[in-house]
């Protein structure tokens, strides 16, 4: 098969029955031009039918054509997996008449899952949506009639031992292989995180210097305690990382003095600034040291590891 192919060609290759992943936001990094193909394929051929469609944000742009509104034809859809269904007008009255099963979950818990597809892992473990519609003991995000009457099941109810000590089992072996061992969690209070936190000593903050990143730091702070009294009584904190710091605003310093009122000697010298390049070198796949070796970004982070370093040598 060539490298490149056509958009009437990619369409042609999407099978009765199949299950189609679309990714974009509202009409960015939408394959538009292929969702037109496949729905003039439906309308011209009645394939591809029964497909099981599977999207994360809203998708559609003028809310009537575009996006998974090209899926709007009775029998070419049997169930829908989403999140939201805001820009998809045309899809309401399809699902109002019961032609296909309908399917939400909690937008994060979707993406989380899109990199789950691509990492060909079996499912999502997490603790968002419970006792709530998306719990299974409940609704288990079914939406319509039709996705109760389908017998499927999307999300289930699952029982891990120890569950909040899993990466700690799986890291103990490497510890000491390594002087040092970084988790990168994401920027969220869920089970990963409660997992990073389990199996380190030390919590190494970074806080963007706004207002909003203040409230966040006080709810890791209270989930610090809770870990710390129930699962890891030696965690501590390491140290607060400023970033994307710029001395120019009133805000960036109201910021600064009010973490280094209550955490003193625990924040870093070293701040990390706001700058064009830090946040293009995500978008290219690199670490800002290789995509810009001798800027602010890159000095910034150098210091920063030394700093850390001295501390730690230090104690």
């Amino acid at each position: 098969m060539a490298k490149v192919i056509s958009a009437a060609e990619a369409a042609a290759l999407i099978g009765d029955g199949m299950t189609v992943a679309v990714d974009g936001f509202i009409g960015f990094s939408l394959a538009e031009d292929i969702l037109c193909e496949m729905e003039e394929r439906f309308l011209r051929e009645g394939h591809p039918r029964d497909l099981r469609l599977v999207n994360v944000a809203g998708l559609g742009g003028d809310g009537r054509r575009r996006g998974i509104n090209h899926f709007a034809h009775r029998g070419m859809l049997s169930r829908l997996l989403c999140s939201n269904l805001s820009l998809a007008n045309a899809i309401y009255p399809h699902i109002s008449a019961g032609d296909f099963a309908l399917f939400m979950a909690p937008q994060g818990v979707m993406s989380h899952m899109m990199r789950a597809i691509a990492g060909k892992k079996a499912g999502v473990v997490t603790e968002v949506g419970l006792g709530t519609f998306v719990d299974p003991r409940r609704d288990g995000c079914r939406m319509n009639q039709k996705a109760w009457e389908s017998g499927e099941e999307v999300v289930e109810l699952v029982e891990l031992p120890r569950r909040e000590n899993r990466l700690r089992s799986i890291l103990a072996p490497l510890i000491p292989l390594y002087d040092y061992v970084f988790i990168d969690c994401p920027p969220s209070l869920d089970l990963l995180t409660v997992n990073g936190l389990c199996a380190c000593d030390t919590v190494l903050i970074p806080i963007q210097c706004e207002y909003y990143a203040l409230e966040g730091l006080s709810e890791l702070m209270n989930t610090l305690k809770i870990v710390r009294k129930k699962y890891n009584h030696y965690l501590d904190i390491e140290g607060v990382v400023f970033t994307m710091y710029s001395g120019r605003f009133n805000l960036t310093m109201q910021v600064v003095a009010q973490v280094k009122k209550y955490y003193g000697n625990k924040v870093y010298k070293t701040v990390v600034p706001r700058t064009v390049r830090l946040s293009e070198a995500p978008s290219f796949g690199m670490p800002i040291n290789f995509y810009e070796p001798n800027g602010k970004g890159s000095e910034a982070y150098m210091a920063m590891a030394r700093e850390f370093l001295e501390n730690n040598e230090r104690e």
